[in-house]
């Protein structure tokens, strides 16, 4: 049986399934989702009342702040790939749109509000309620001091406590926001088999965990707002910084970032993998790698990254690779 790749996409009110390219960026590091599409400056549409074929300036269908919808897959079966709005257009030749996700509209809401001590909870639900979108469950219960927002937007403020507090935020396809730790939310599984549904593996290393060199910096923000800090592992190793929260002393912290080097220090494979576009795969999903050349090397990991292109070329999607689950 032959897989034909299809796409349906839906830009404001107009549908078309046919690019010349299209990208789409999707990592639980980052606050937001891209897609870029190149489809012709110009196109023949059937016209709706009397069944004629007209040409029409394909520019002039779509406007920034249009909503998108990408669906992909094979022989009628798709699967969602990217919601977001139209961010920006490039009047070039091809045409190219680029969009972004449910963070678009959170640069045109602007806050004003500070909180002298509040759950951290409460303040992403406030700036949800403010900017039209709901938290996911998983947040961490940690208190946050003296967190001022001064007539910045919702975007900068997620940004700020992202990059002050360490938590991987991000929204869902369906507009929900997770603010929690990066390994924690898993979504389901995609298998991997070499010689099946892996095109290319020159990006994936094996790697033993004996020559792996880690130092591990730990920052731990306690219920009170009071901070710990510690480093531990190699001194000459590849510096990570983790976050916890609410810990009581530095050798519990120890404990605890000891148990997290495991997650890094492991005997398995490190990178990405280039496969093709179904099974679908995202973020937070379970990949788990079979080797039929090398059975002993078979395994599960966590996807962090995934990378869609689609167009006249083909359909591939590049999975990389985060910690090792078993």
């Amino acid at each position: 049986m032959s897989f034909t790749p299809e796409c349906n996409i839906k830009i404001g009110s107009t549908r078309f399934r046919s690019v010349n390219d299209m990208v789409i960026k999707r990592s639980i590091f980052n606050l937001g989702d891209t897609a870029k599409i190149k489809i012709p400056l110009s196109a023949f549409i059937r016209n709706a009342s009397n069944g004629q074929l007209e040409k029409v300036k394909t520019s002039d269908r779509f406007k920034v702040g249009d909503p998108v919808e990408i669906l992909l897959g094979y022989n009628g079966k798709l699967n969602k790939e990217f919601t977001g709005y139209v961010h920006r257009l490039h009047l070039d030749m091809p045409l190219e749109i680029e969009c972004e996700d449910h963070t678009w509209p959170l640069k045109r809401v602007n806050i004003k509000q500070s909180w002298k001590t509040a759950f951290l909870k409460d303040i992403l639900e406030y700036i949800g309620a403010q900017a039209g979108f709901q938290l996911l469950d998983g947040c961490p219960e940690v208190k946050i001091s003296n967190f001022m927002v001064n007539n910045q937007t919702a975007l900068w403020a997620l940004q700020k406590i992202k990059d002050t507090y360490g938590l991987s935020i991000y929204f869902t396809l369906d507009g929900k926001l997770y603010a929690g730790l990066a390994y924690t939310r898993k979504t389901g599984e995609v298998k991997i088999t070499t010689g099946k549904n892996l095109i290319k593996s020159d990006e994936l290393k094996w790697i033993n965990a004996e020559d792996v060199k880690l130092k591990i910096k730990v920052l731990s923000m306690e219920k009170n707002g009071n901070r710990i800090e510690a480093e531990f592992g190699d001194s000459d190793g590849e510096i990570r910084t983790l976050h916890f929260y609410d810990v009581q002393n530095k050798a519990q912290l120890k404990e605890l970032a000891e148990a997290e080097i495991k997650k890094y220090k492991y005997t398995g494979y490190r990178g990405a993998v280039n496969c093709f576009i179904r099974p679908y795969a995202e973020p937070t999903m379970t990949a788990i790698l079979s080797d039929v050349q090398f059975p002993e090397r078979s395994g599960s990991y966590f996807v962090e990254s995934t990378e869609v292109k689609f167009g006249l070329s083909g359909a591939k999607r590049k999975i990389t690779l985060g910690i090792k689950l078993n």
